[in-house]
C-alpha cells in the first residue's frame, strides 16, 4: 500500500499547472511590449550610424583624393549620396574625379525631422550656402562650416524617437538622442 500512495502523489496538479501557465502569459505579453517598443528605437540607431558611416566615408575620400567633396542630403525624399572609391565596372553608380556614388535611402519609417518639427534638418554647409543640404569636405576632411558642429536630425514616423548626428569640423561624428526636452 505504501509503494501505491507514493505513486497517487507524484506529478503536478492542475491548479499549479494554471498557474505556472498564468505566470508565463504574464511574462510573455509584457517581454512583447518591451520588445516591440525597443523596435522602433533600435531602427532609427541604425539608420543613424549607416549616416554617420557614409558621412564618414565622404571625410575620408576628401582626403583620399586630396579635394572637395559634397555629400548632397535629399531630406524631403529621405535620400542620401554615399561615396566611395571608383571601382571598374560598377553599374548604377556614378563617377566624378574616381569618386563612387551612389543613393542610399532612410528605412521607411524614419526621416530627417527635428523634434520641434522645424527646419532645417540638415545644417553640415556654411551659412551662405543654407539653401544647399549637404556636407562639403574640403581636402584636409575638415567640414567646411562655422566653429560649430553641423547636424543631421533623424526621427521615426510619429513615435517620438530623435537622434541627432553632429559632425565636428574635424569629421568627427558625435550621437545623441532627444530625451525629456533636450539632448543627452
Amino acid at each position: 500500500m505504501p509503494s501505491q500512495a507514493r505513486q497517487l502523489t507524484r506529478g503536478f496538479t492542475l491548479v499549479e499547472l494554471m498557474i505556472v501557465l498564468a505566470a508565463a502569459g504574464i511574462l510573455l505579453a509584457t517581454s512583447f511590449t518591451v520588445i516591440s517598443n525597443a523596435v522602433p528605437r533600435m531602427r532609427l540607431r541604425h539608420a543613424a550610424r549607416e549616416v554617420a558611416g557614409a558621412v564618414r566615408d565622404a571625410r575620408l575620400q576628401a582626403i583620399r583624393t586630396n579635394g572637395d567633396l559634397i555629400m548632397p542630403f535629399d531630406t524631403s525624399g529621405g535620400r542620401y549620396v554615399t561615396v566611395s572609391r571608383t571601382a571598374s565596372g560598377a553599374v548604377g553608380r556614378s563617377s566624378v574625379d574616381g569618386v563612387m556614388r551612389s543613393v542610399a535611402s532612410l528605412p521607411a519609417d524614419i526621416r530627417f525631422v527635428r523634434p520641434d518639427g522645424g527646419s532645417p534638418t540638415v545644417t553640415l554647409v556654411p551659412p551662405s550656402d543654407e539653401s544647399l543640404k549637404a556636407a562639403k569636405f574640403n581636402r584636409k576632411g575638415q567640414l567646411e562650416s562655422t566653429n560649430v558642429p553641423g547636424y543631421v536630425y533623424l526621427g521615426d514616423a510619429g513615435r517620438g524617437n530623435y537622434m541627432r548626428l553632429s559632425v565636428m569640423i574635424n569629421g568627427n561624428v558625435k550621437f545623441q538622442t532627444w530625451r525629456d526636452g533636450s539632448w543627452h
